[in-house]
């Protein structure tokens, strides 16, 4: 492995180096959709099979959702879900105390009036590991779902870099799989199937950042050149206060810059200086 420049930067920006760069000079990744194929030792050229949709930049101020919009994504999320209900073998619920699968089982309970089991991990004697499973039986019983604890029985010492390298094979940042791991192992030897709420987060509005974003909403609303200008001040300034230092390295900086800013705050700056 040997990670260019470029690929650090995506790294500490994303939290993964995305396609086709790899942490291997001579190896390259297929992008996401595509294929290509190899006969008699040759390569095809890479066909792209799918496109996501794009939709155009907002022109004017977002508008909040209407009823209707809010009734139309309920009725697409209970429509996705029954289709994924479906299953001739045993299935269980992956639950957090987050927003995302707790929305899944809600839906499936009082939507579909399907009463599935549902599971949640904890870690017993790993106090740098959240446990969720407390507020995850208590959202269960509000649903009338069975719930059931799996303890984390594998080594603690797994659940660090050295594993994450040898489950991806190269820098990955998402420490999420670590429980999912551990209880996809627990409930194999009773189901075949379950249900998570992965990545549903970022659409509920499930994680501290997203609330951080509507908390602060007016600086972030504010044209750019006065932010720099703040954001200047506040770096200049920093060590006097926590929100100083915030502002500065979160709030006062260009645009694009954003999301790096809260995905690893810490990095952002150095990333801003190569």
């Amino acid at each position: 492995p040997e990670m260019s420049r470029g690929a650090w930067i995506a790294y500490l920006s994303l939290g993964y180096v995305p396609a086709p760069t790899t942490a291997f000079p001579n190896i390259q990744r297929l992008p996401n959709a595509s294929t290509f194929s190899v006969e008699n030792g040759k390569a095809s050229a890479l066909r792209r099979y799918w496109t996501p949709p794009r939709s155009e930049p907002a022109r004017s101020k977002v508008a909040p959702l209407s009823e209707f919009d809010i009734d139309l994504i309920a009725e697409t999320l209970t429509e996705s879900l029954r289709r994924r209900l479906l299953s001739d073998v045993p299935m269980a619920m992956f639950l957090s105390r987050g927003v995302d699968s707790p929305l899944v089982a809600a839906i499936a309970a009082r939507e579909l009036n399907v009463m599935i089991e549902c599971l949640s991990v904890a870690f017993p004697g790993r106090e740098d590991m959240l446990d969720e499973a407390p507020d995850a039986a208590r959202i269960a019983r509000h649903l009338h779902l069975e719930h059931r604890t799996v303890a984390a029985v594998d080594d603690p010492s797994g659940a660090g870099v050295d594993a994450l390298l040898d489950l991806y094979a190269e820098p990955v940042d998402n420490l999420g799989v670590f429980p999912i791991l551990q209880i996809s192992r627990a409930a194999a030897g009773r189901f075949k199937v379950a249900l998570t709420g992965m990545a549903g987060d970022e659409v509920t509005s499930g994680y501290g950042k997203h609330s951080y974003l509507w908390e602060k909403r007016a600086f972030y609303g504010l044209p750019e050149w006065p932010r720099l200008r703040l954001g200047a001040i506040g770096r200049h300034l920093h060590g006097l206060h926590r929100w100083l230092d915030a502002f500065g390295n979160q709030v006062g900086i260009p645009n694009p810059q954003h999301y790096v800013a809260l995905k690893n705050g810490k990095a952002s700056e150095w990333i801003r200086g190569i």
